[in-house]
């Protein structure tokens, strides 16, 4: 899956990666553009990201592997990921992107939009 969006004036990208749970936060910008994101379906079921830009297929790592901009690489933003009940004890104030009700005990990301998974997004500093 991806989310394209901007955090101040910083265009980004979330990658995830079902099949592997692994998710990466890029800047969308490479050299002098702005990228846009989408996840498109493969022939054996999997999905890739591509942009929209050049229809170059990017891995989750953020690295072009075919099209236009192979080769190239886009920056890594800081980013976790981690189990739920872990980041909640730490982060109790933070709240889930796409959401406008707070998380829930158990599965915070289910919801009739969205039962699967979303991206949770701290803006606060750990308690102490």
């Amino acid at each position: 899956g991806v989310i394209d969006d901007t955090l101040g004036d910083t265009p980004v990208a979330v990658f995830l990666e079902p099949e592997s749970q692994t998710a990466n936060a890029v800047s969308r910008r490479l050299d002098d553009r702005t990228l846009t994101f989408e996840a498109r379906k493969q022939a054996g079921g999997a999905s890739a990201i591509y942009d929209r830009e050049t229809g170059t297929r990017w891995n989750v790592e953020g690295r072009a592997e075919a099209g236009k901009l192979a080769g190239k690489t886009l920056t890594r933003l800081d980013n976790h990921l981690s189990q739920w009940y872990g980041w909640v004890a730490y982060f109790p104030e933070t709240t889930i992107y796409g959401h406008s009700e707070a998380p829930q005990p158990g599965n915070p990301f289910a919801s009739p939009e969205t039962p699967a998974k979303s991206v949770a997004v701290a803006d606060k500093k750990p308690k102490k």
